[in-house]
């Protein structure tokens, strides 16, 4: 898949969202300051629950990428421009212990809500790579969900909406726990 039909939305909504910042950061990149941060991102992961289990029921699962996902970003992270290939992403994440699963005992597959911890490393301009470290929080009802959080002094937003692996659709939460899905989100780094 091109990275123009993957961010080709994104970019569009980015610049409603950041409006003429971004865009004028965009066509000159040598009026960057020092610091600013101003990039979307779209990523895809695998998410596997390595403990407890995703049921109707309410639980404390812990879901993790057991190999990192891919992330495309554009704009500038700490006044430095992001390369035009992909980065990777990787995350844990322990549910029931966020709104709206805290409240209702645990995490389930209705209502769900945690905090975790995240890598994302970006390619730069220059060549070089960017590593940043980071905590977030996400809460959400059935297979969508807002992740809020930071990486290194930077803070994000992201929208997700997950779907079961290809090889798991036995897995429906009732039968069978959803342990195994893929996460699809756009971020935004700022």
């Amino acid at each position: 898949m091109s990275r123009r039909r993957v961010l080709g939305p994104l970019v569009a909504s980015a610049a409603v969202v950041l409006g003429p910042t971004m865009v004028g950061r965009a066509q000159a990149a040598t009026a960057v300051e020092a610091g600013d941060t101003r990039a979307v991102c779209r990523f895809e992961t695998h998410e596997t629950t390595t403990e407890g289990g995703n049921w109707v029921t309410p639980g404390h699962a812990r879901n993790e990428t057991l190999q990192p996902g891919t992330i495309d970003c554009l704009g500038t992270v700490a006044g430095r421009q992001l390369a035009e290939h992909s980065g990777t992403i990787s995350y844990w994440y322990i549910g029931g212990t966020q709104p709206p699963g805290s409240t209702v005992g645990g995490e389930n597959c209705v209502a769900w809500g945690g905090h975790g911890e995240l890598t994302v490393s970006l390619p730069l301009a220059d060549g070089s790579l960017m590593t940043l470290v980071g905590k977030f929080t996400a809460r959400g009802l059935g297979m969508a969900g807002l992740t809020l959080g930071r990486l290194g002094n930077t803070e994000f937003v992201a929208l997700a909406e997950f779907r079961p692996e290809p090889d798991h659709l036995d897995e429906d939460c009732v039968r069978k726990p959803l342990n195994h899905f893929i996460a699809d989100a756009e971020m935004l780094i700022r």
